[in-house]
């Protein structure tokens, strides 16, 4: 599952519907009755996470609440994984922050105004 995150540029080339659909469907295995399943799910979504924190913030509070309910897995690597999970995505920033990537927040420190709009 993690595969198609690793590959450098895939998902920010894509566009905000490939995030959308890998991000809902590993939110579906997240639940699965198959704990390896539940297990890669959480390892691909702490991937997505890392490398596209920025795209995540409109999914975080969803994701999050359906995340803490899993949390608790019967199998020990999995309720770790979990856990990871849900730190890494407690790092995204939440859409009311309108938080900036570092180098445009560097640009308009420097007195250039931008106008950011998460997409």
């Amino acid at each position: 599952m993690g595969s198609v995150v690793e590959l450098n540029g895939v998902l920010s080339s894509s566009g905000k519907n490939l995030i959308k659909n890998l991000v809902m469907c590993f939110v579906e295995f997240v639940s699965s009755e198959d704990w390896a399943a539940r297990k890669a799910a959480a390892e691909a979504l702490i991937k997505i996470a890392g490398a596209e924190k920025y795209a995540l913030s409109e999914y975080k509070s969803s994701c999050l609440k359906t995340f803490e309910a899993k949390r608790f897995d019967k199998v020990k690597a999995v309720r770790e994984t979990m856990n990871q999970m849900i730190d890494a995505w407690k790092e995204i920033p939440d859409l009311s922050d309108e938080v900036l990537p570092p180098a445009e927040s560097q640009l308009s420190s420097k007195g250039i105004r931008l106008n950011y709009v998460l997409s």
